[in-house]
């Protein structure tokens, strides 16, 4: 943990957005399957496969075998943080002209 916020702090801007890239990895893998499990469970019932582990191993194993779905799900915190970087640009951007 110790060596990631090092990375978020590192001149360097490569070293940067990878730390950026496996922060929300991290979180796309982690968090959003258990976000999108509860939703799920609340709008269309239980889960078929099983509870919250189950589907959670469903997700790494469609990973795995590479459905764009799921890696969709997994990279769209990074993706959301890619959002809100370019629209702060045209932001900028209209606000000078």
């Amino acid at each position: 943990m110790r060596s990631l916020l090092a990375a978020f702090r590192s001149p360097s801007l490569p070293v940067r957005e990878c730390a950026l890239l496996a922060a929300a990895l991290l979180v796309g893998i982690t968090i959003v399957p258990i976000a999108v499990y509860f939703s799920g469970h609340e709008v269309f019932g239980a889960y078929t496969g099983g509870g919250l582990f189950r589907f959670w191993g469903d997700f790494f194993v469609a990973l795995f075998r590479g459905n764009l779905p799921w890696w969709i799900l997994a990279l769209g915190p990074y993706a959301l943080l890619m959002f809100i970087r370019a629209t702060r640009v045209a932001w900028r951007q209209s606000a000078r002209v």
